[in-house]
């Protein structure tokens, strides 16, 4: 009779990852969590915005860092020091039990003449038992700006022999000129979408 009870279990045993416990059995997972907080913050770039005569010429990755690390209740105090604010104040609010779990993000961007900067980050905890388990995924992202000009005419005008009479023409001139609000909208967007994009791409070295 037991023989014919664990053929019956075999097909559900399988399905079940090596390693799996009936402790985490059915636990939310940290990759799973940053992976929804990257689908939600990614939008695609639109067209127009990046190439060498639109608003952003070339992206370029300064550091993308994972943070993932198991914290007992005792330490998490100080352990998280180092952390944002926001993320510090978040997860320590687990010790005491008001949340199972908890997420955060946070950015700071400048975008300037020539060029635009994004720092991101996004994270989830998780307190299992006695421990607080963090996923954190951070991301510094640079863009190099397309100058825009202001094209006007302008007219020229000389005096032919002196005195006799004036000629004039007109000539196109270019100005420079700032990013409009709808320009520095779609520069911020671009900035969002390849933070997430880089953000996704260190998603693999996040573990449970």
């Amino acid at each position: 009779m037991a023989s014919i009870s664990m053929w019956l279990l075999l097909p559900l045993m399988l399905l079940i990852p090596q390693g799996t416990t009936a402790s985490n059995l059915g636990r939310p997972s940290i990759r799973k969590l940053l992976a929804i907080q990257i689908r939600s913050g990614y939008e695609p770039i639109r067209p127009g915005v990046v190439c060498s005569s639109c608003l952003i010429s070339f992206f370029h990755t300064n550091f993308v860092r994972p943070n993932n690390e198991k914290v007992s209740l005792s330490e998490l105090k100080v352990r998280t020091r180092e952390y944002p604010a926001s993320a510090r104040d978040k997860i320590r609010m687990l010790q005491f039990g008001v949340r199972a779990k908890t997420s955060f993000e946070n950015y700071t961007e400048s975008i300037g003449s020539s060029y635009a900067s994004r720092y991101t980050y996004i994270g989830t905890a998780i307190r299992i038992n006695d421990r607080v388990h963090v996923g954190m995924l951070s991301a510094d992202i640079g863009a190099y700006l397309v100058q825009k000009y202001r094209v006007f005419n302008k007219q020229e005008c000389w005096r032919v022999l002196w005195i006799l009479w004036k000629k004039c023409k007109n000539k196109q001139v270019r100005e420079r000129r700032g990013f409009t609000a709808n320009e520095l909208n779609n520069i911020k967007m671009a900035l969002q979408s390849e933070a997430m994009r880089a953000l996704n791409s260190s998603l693999i070295q996040i573990h449970d």
